[in-house]
C-alpha cells in the first residue's frame, strides 16, 4: 500500500456573548472541516478525527461526498470520541468519474460543547 499525503484545513469560529445578567460569558466555537487539493490520483480517503478531551458535541457532514463511518469501524482501533468520515474525491459526470482536485466547501463541521473556554494562544518555535 503506498502512502498518499491529503492536505486538511481546521477552521475554527468562536463567538462570545455577553449579557447583563449572568456575570459567565455565553461561548460558542464552530469548526468546520476542509480538504486540500491533491495531485495524486485516488478516489476516496477515510479521516479520523480525534477528540480525547471530549470537546466536540456535535458532528455534521456538510457535503454529499463526506459519510460518517465511524459505526462501521471496529471500536477496538478507536477512542471513544474519535469519528471516522469517508470522503470522496471524485465526482460523478454520467458513466465518467473525474477526480476533484480539492473542495472548496467544508466537507464536515462540528460544535464543541458549552462549557469550553478560549484560551491564550501560545506561540511555540520549533
Amino acid at each position: 500500500m503506498r502512502e498518499t499525503r491529503i492536505g486538511v484545513v481546521i477552521q475554527e469560529r468562536l463567538s462570545i456573548l455577553f449579557d447583563d445578567t449572568t456575570k459567565d460569558p455565553i461561548c460558542k466555537v464552530v469548526g468546520s472541516i476542509y480538504v486540500k487539493p491533491t495531485k495524486r490520483n485516488i478516489d476516496s480517503f477515510c479521516l479520523t478525527v480525534r477528540d480525547k478531551r471530549s470537546h466536540v458535541e456535535h458532528w455534521d457532514e456538510k457535503n454529499s461526498r463526506c459519510r460518517n463511518i465511524t459505526a462501521g469501524v471496529p471500536h477496538l482501533a478507536l477512542d471513544p470520541g474519535d469519528q471516522v468520515f469517508k470522503i470522496s474525491l471524485t465526482k460523478n459526470r454520467g458513466e465518467h468519474h473525474q477526480q476533484d482536485l480539492g473542495l472548496e466547501v467544508p466537507v464536515a463541521s462540528y460544535t464543541c460543547i458549552p462549557r469550553l473556554r478560549p484560551m491564550p494562544m501560545q506561540r511555540r518555535m520549533y
